[in-house]
């Protein structure tokens, strides 16, 4: 992993596994989510996309996915 510089290299997390991750803790509106190794932020995406799908979402519950509930941090700037 990584190069001469060792920094650890860019790993991600394939959508698959975090598709099947996120569906095993089935998370809920209201529920903090935090990614601290972001990346590419696929498993916020697939958790987003979980959040929404099959049902209509009233405003406060678009507030509280769109301000409160997805946090994430990547220490390098570009992923």
């Amino acid at each position: 992993m990584g190069n001469a510089g060792r920094d650890g290299g860019e790993n991600y997390t394939p959508r698959p596994l975090a598709t099947t991750i996120v569906n095993v803790v089935r998370p809920n509106i209201g529920d903090k989510m935090n990614d601290s190794a972001v990346g590419s932020a696929g498993f916020l995406c697939v958790a987003f996309d979980h959040l929404k799908s099959g049902r209509e979402l009233s405003t406060n519950e678009w507030q509280t996915l769109q301000k409160r509930t997805f946090y994430g941090k990547k220490i390098k700037s570009l992923a």
